[in-house]
């Protein structure tokens, strides 16, 4: 017995370290890239083959004694024979990859020699075309379109399981190294046999790992090829198309045999409606004596039967209920096909204006957004409706069902499925409306951009006079369209302009022939154009016949915007007001405000215009003037005094100061003759006499007081110069006490020099 467990554990030890790594090396080679797809196809089944030698004999290994021999337990051998069933399983899917691939790449290679040769162009019928025709064909663009979408999102697919694979052997190769990697010296035989079995297991995990990666790359590379293929038959299929539509003619027939068909159809709905109409009245009065045996109904058996039967009743009530808005739904939808094929036809025979078409335009996009939430809202019904039937089929499945229960229930299944079939139908019907619809959009969109130079100024035109005639609002049976709005604003700008030129006029002339001043020629000229403002205003809205009350439903709005937004700006508007009237500040004024000094250039109806000596024109609130102290330096006249301070030294001959000071005014030409200059002594100062020069100035804009002062300082200086009289400068005078023997002391500072200093 001993000799058949040593004989069986060698086998397998034999399987497990040479044949694992002979195939793993065998597949690292990756000799794929160089030779055929028949010699791929023949190394692929050669791997399927040595695989499928492996799987049985792993799986007659799996005998308790042999995975004692090996140190293991049974589940691991049997995870070791599911690996290579997956590795297996994968080659498989390579193969059958590698096969479709050669079936793609003929397809690509046939559908391009039939583009060479022109045969892809071709059509079973000659120009010229009908509708029909053009719609058969369009169906089947749609078709490659989808198909090349659905290759995309394939393509996106294969590039993140290729990613994932990939990521997954990378995995696999650093678990195997680390394996590799262990100290196994120091193992015993027990353990030995199990480093064996875990590096032979992640052997045949990185040999699953890549044959995983080399089957995504197939996939990967068979998801390109078809969306290649997709595209060049969408290209080749967009140019017959374009080919088709230009040849298509107007065909009486073809649009009288797709309005019969469309007329039976009606006619086969309005039939079938009435029928679905006796089902839904029979089931309505069916239910009604449900419900009053149900009320009657007494045990418990009995009220659950009960109930089932009415729910089951109450179920086909609904069904033909939908069943028969579906019905008078698709009859109205029956009625757009007829006038879109109608319109369709007016297209071809070129019989349509070009305000025809923005209507219909119009009328076709209102109609694809209602289309769209029906669909949405179908599709909510038909999801609901396929849990419902989920919930019945997971109650019929019940074992302690009655009779009479089950039946119900499964006459309730049955209405439930007929209404799902019932709205998949509806469904169907709703898109091939709104795919109909899309196509006329489209036709209208080729056709408005077909149209002549002079269609389109024509469009445009009518458009600019829609939007002209635009009704914004409607006040007193008047209505307020936004040509009157335009109007009035235009009217607006150009009484601006105007005022602004009559009252620079009138003030001008104001100021000139009644000798008033430039303040108040000022005040009147803003007052008069505020006026005329004011006038123009109601002559706008009169011109265009917009009443006053039009603006009465801004009046809350206003209040509160005033109220809330606009307080500092009417604070300011009407402190303007104030100003002008009681002029406090006129124009031309001298003002000082915040040590500043500068002359008032404009009163505006929000601001107050001021200019400094530096020529820097400073911007200043109304109420700045109302609500803060201001110097005015020429409120009542231009005449100012000013005053030169100077200090002489003690000495100095007082009464000659004075005539020099008085003489230093004189020779100014700017100082004021009358009243006359005076000199005041003002005070015995720490190291100098006192003198303030006073004189009387008439101020301008072009020459200031601060220059005026400064002329006088400089003519002082000169004067006393050639006085010899000493403008005197601070001065100390140290005494010391000679009666007393002054002493000096020695000592050290925080740095440790020696100073010296006296004792008093």
């Amino acid at each position: 017995m001993n000799r058949n467990i040593g004989k069986s554990v060698f086998f397998v030890l034999l399987l497990l370290f040479l044949v694992p790594s002979q195939l793993y090396s065998a597949n690292t080679d990756d000799p794929d890239k160089q030779i055929s797809p028949q010699e791929k196809e023949k190394i692929i089944q050669s791997k399927i083959n040595e695989l499928q030698q492996r799987i049985k004999n792993y799986t007659e290994a799996e005998k308790p004694e042999v995975a004692e021999g090996l140190n293991v337990d049974l589940t691991q051998l049997r995870e070791r024979t599911n690996t290579l069933q997956e590795t297996q399983a994968l080659f498989n899917r390579q193969l059958m990859a590698l096969r479709k691939n050669e079936t793609i790449l003929k397809e690509k290679a046939q559908l391009n020699e039939s583009i060479s040769t022109g045969k892809a162009f071709e059509l079973e019928k000659s120009p010229p075309y009908s509708l029909k025709f053009y719609d058969d064909f369009t169906a089947r663009l749609t078709e490659r379109i989808r198909k090349q979408e659905t290759s995309e999102i394939a393509v996106s697919v294969a590039e993140k399981s290729l990613q994932q694979a990939r990521a997954n052997q990378k995995v696999e190769g650093q678990q195997y190294r680390e394996i590799k990697g262990e100290e196994t010296s120091s193992l015993n035989a027990q353990e030995t046999l199990l480093y064996q079995w875990r590096l032979a297991q992640a052997e045949r995990k990185i040999e699953l790992a890549k044959a995983a990666v080399e089957y995504h790359e197939y996939e990967l590379s068979n998801a390109k090829l078809e969306l290649e293929l997709s595209k060049i038959r969408s290209k080749t299929d967009h140019q017959v198309l374009d080919r088709i539509r230009s040849n298509i003619y107007f065909d009486p027939a073809d649009l009288e045999k797709q309005l019969e068909i469309l007329e039976e159809k009606k006619n086969t709905l309005q039939a079938a409606s009435k029928d679905i109409d006796r089902k839904l009245q029979k089931y309505a009065s069916l239910q009604v004596r449900l419900q009053r045996k149900l009320e009657r109904t007494q045990g418990d058996e009995q009220i659950v039967d009960a109930k089932a039967a009415f729910a089951a009743a109450d179920q086909w009530r609904q069904t033909y209920q939908r069943k028969l808005e579906q019905q008078e739904s698709i009859l109205q939808l029956l009625d757009l096909h007829k006038q879109i094929w109608n319109q369709r036809y007016d297209l071809i025979r070129d019989s349509v204006t070009g305000d025809d078409l923005k209507e219909w335009e119009k009328n076709v996009k209102n109609h694809n957004d209602r289309l769209q939430r029906a669909i949405s809202l179908e599709q909510g019904y038909q999801t609901n409706l396929q849990l419902q039937i989920g919930q019945i089929e997971e109650q019929l499945d019940r074992d302690d069902l009655t009779g009479e229960l089950k039946k119900n229930l499964k006459d309730n299944h049955r209405a439930l499925q007929f209404l799902a079939e019932s709205t998949f139908d509806y469904l169907t019907f709703l898109n091939s409306t709104n795919q109909m619809s899309l196509r006329f959009l489209e036709e209208i969109n080729l056709s408005q951009s077909d149209t002549s130079f002079s269609d389109k100024i024509q469009g445009v035109f009518l458009t600019v006079k829609s939007i002209w005639k635009f009704e914004v609002i409607a006040v007193d049976e008047q209505s307020i369209t936004i040509g009157k709005i335009i109007i009035a604003l235009f009217i607006l700008v150009i009484g601006i302009i105007v005022t602004s030129l009559i009252s620079r006029v009138l003030q001008r002339r104001i100021l000139a022939r009644l000798h008033m001043s430039t303040s108040t020629a000022a005040i009147t000229g803003k007052l008069i154009h505020y006026f005329i403002l004011f006038l123009v205003l109601l002559f706008a809205m009169r011109f265009v016949n917009i009443p006053l009350t039009a603006f009465t439903f801004l009046g809350g709005a206003l209040a509160i915007g005033f109220g809330f937004g606009a307080q500092k700006l009417i604070n300011n508007f009407i402190s303007g007001f104030i100003i002008m009237a009681e002029q406090p500040i006129k124009v031309g004024d001298l003002v000082e405000m915040d040590n500043e000094l500068g002359w008032i250039e404009d009163i505006g109806v929000r601001s107050t215009g001021v200019r400094t000596f530096s020529n820097i024109h400073i911007l200043v609130p109304n109420s700045h003037f109302l609500e803060n102290n201001i110097t005015n330096w020429t409120h009542n006249n231009n005449v100012v005094r000013c005053t030169v301070t100077v200090g002489v030294a003690y000495g100095s001959p007082t009464r000659e100061v004075k005539l020099l000071l008085l003489k230093a005014a004189k020779e100014h030409g700017d100082v004021m003759k009358d009243p006359p200059a005076y000199v005041l002594f003002s005070d015995f100062g720490d190291n100098a006499l006192i003198f303030d020069l006073c004189f009387w100035v008439l101020i301008r804009q072009e020459r200031g007081p601060m220059r005026i002062e400064s002329d006088v300082r400089f003519i002082v200086d000169e004067l006393f110069r050639e006085s010899n009289i000493t403008i005197s400068f601070p001065q100390r005078d140290i005494h010391f006490d000679a009666d007393k023997p002054l002493k000096i002391a020695l000592s050290r500072d925080s740095k440790g020099q020696r100073t010296t200093k006296p004792e008093t």
